[in-house]
């Protein structure tokens, strides 16, 4: 008696490792150009059905994508395996595996997307965050320490290659040197130590409340003000990250690739610096230029560049303006874009907070004031010396005693802050019973506000209350 041989039932897609590669030539330590895809081929019943002819083909062969082999034969486990091999333009892509069902019909399953990109950071995609803005007392006190993580992606946002190198520079304290991205992020660890004042000036130009009047208010008296002090400005850490990367671009056609007439629309990157003076700018090679004694200059003089191509000139890469990336093609090098990397980076800033100076005023409308006044909003504003806001999560509550009552709220959370500026929270009071009759009835009110800092002993303030209706 014959016994029919088992009829081909399906083919499962099992893996593709890895998902992500690299495009052809671009490859090196952790950037594959290569990834590794297998299928099982089962029977009607489940089971792993060896000896079967697979045919592979890809979803699309843009760029020179190509196997390593067009089929195989299914292996005693059922798999059968084949290579994607990255080609010259950024894409994505499916493996089709296709077999017989035993009766002549075709069956094709589909593998998961391979990306085929550069693997590497574009500026855009790049993104530096701190888990603690401002750091309490980290201005008097070494060993304070705040998480900073960096995210990168590629021009397509898919996260860089596991093992992509971020380096870090920060301006006061210390900051660990680098770290090494996992699914597209890694993070490291600032500290609070000196230096905490510029190397060359020191003091000299630092503003502060004391020095500084501010010009929100009548007279610029010399207090807490909302308005940022200016150059310079004191206790605030600039943390500059940067990795190897290229700039980002408009790709009109979708074709993964820099064209000619694409050669515009790019963003030019100059080469990474850290921002002391967080103007925007290097300043040693822009204010300290045309006018080398402003404060604009001296907050910024002590700024430093990373010499990406080591020629020891600050380089600003527009001359001429040039989109830099592999996503430039082959015949575009040194013609409307250029394969050259280069570095792309973000910065933030971490700020020092002095808790031994934290310093109250009250303004109505525009003018400082040391009582309130009946039903109308008056606002308390805090800050250090340096005009720094509390640290994120302190709280500032508000009490009254004898004939004084608020109105609104009493408690208020500071929230993430981070430009200089100090903290305001309304204040309306009303007498609580006042009666001209009852002189036993208080005639005099008092307005605390007290300051509860993240980390550290409570402060407060005390003002008049006005008692008349």
């Amino acid at each position: 008696m014959e016994i029919a041989g088992p009829e081909t039932n399906s083919i499962n897609f099992v893996s593709a490792d890895p998902t992500l590669i690299v495009l052809r030539g671009t490859g090196g330590v952790n950037r594959d150009e290569t990834s590794d895809v297998v299928f099982t081929v089962i029977d009607q019943s489940g089971r792993p059905l060896p000896g079967v002819t697979v045919n592979f083909s890809l979803s699309t062969s843009v760029g020179g994508l190509a196997l390593s082999k067009t089929s195989a034969l299914s292996n005693g486990d059922g798999q059968v395996s084949v290579t994607v091999q990255a080609g010259d333009v950024a894409t994505v892509v499916r493996v089709l595996a296709t077999i017989g069902d035993g009766g002549g019909n075709p069956v094709t399953t589909v593998s998961d997307l391979i990306a085929v990109t550069t693997g590497l950071p574009d500026q855009n995609s790049i993104s530096l965050s701190v888990e603690q803005a401002i750091v309490p007392n980290a201005f008097n006190v070494d060993g304070l320490t705040t998480t900073l993580t960096v995210r990168m992606s590629d021009k397509f946002n898919n996260p860089v290659v596991d093992g992509t190198t971020a380096v870090f520079t920060t301006e006061y304290g210390s900051i660990i040197g680098a770290c090494n991205t996992s699914a597209g992020a890694c993070n490291v660890d600032w500290t609070s130590s000196n230096p905490r004042f510029p190397t060359l000036s020191g003091q000299t130009n630092i503003r502060t409340i004391k020095n500084t009047g501010c010009s929100a208010f009548i007279g610029s008296p010399r207090v807490p003000c909302p308005l940022d002090l200016g150059f310079t400005r004191g206790a605030r850490s600039t943390v500059l990250v940067h990795a190897i990367g290229e700039e980002s671009f408009i790709d009109r056609n979708g074709n993964g690739i820099i064209d000619e007439d694409e050669k515009e629309l790019f963003s030019n990157l100059s080469e990474a610096f850290i921002d002391h003076n967080e103007d925007g700018e290097y300043t040693p090679d822009g204010a300290c230029v045309a006018t080398p004694n402003s404060s604009q200059c001296k907050a910024g003089f002590e700024e430093i560049f990373v010499d990406f191509n080591r020629n020891g000139e600050f380089d600003r890469n527009d001359n001429p303006p040039l989109y830099n990336g592999l996503l430039c093609p082959v015949e575009g090098n040194g013609v409307w874009c250029s394969r050259t990397l280069l570095n792309v980076w973000d910065d933030i800033v971490v700020t020092l907070s002095d808790d031994t100076t934290w310093t109250f005023v009250m303004v109505r409308g525009n003018r400082v004031v040391d009582q309130t006044l009946t039903d109308a909003t008056q606002t308390v504003y805090i800050s250090d010396q340096f005009n720094n806001a509390p640290p994120a999560g302190s709280t500032l509550t508000l009490s009254v005693k004898d004939n004084c009552e608020i109105v609104g709220e009493t408690n208020f959370t500071v929230p993430v802050i981070f430009n200089q500026g100090a903290y305001g929270i309304p204040v309306i009071t009303r007498p609580r019973d006042y009666d001209t009759e009852r002189p036993e009835v208080a005639q005099t009110g008092t307005l605390a506000v007290t300051h509860n800092p993240a980390d550290g002993s409570s402060v407060s303030e005390t003002y008049d209350c006005d008692v008349t209706n």
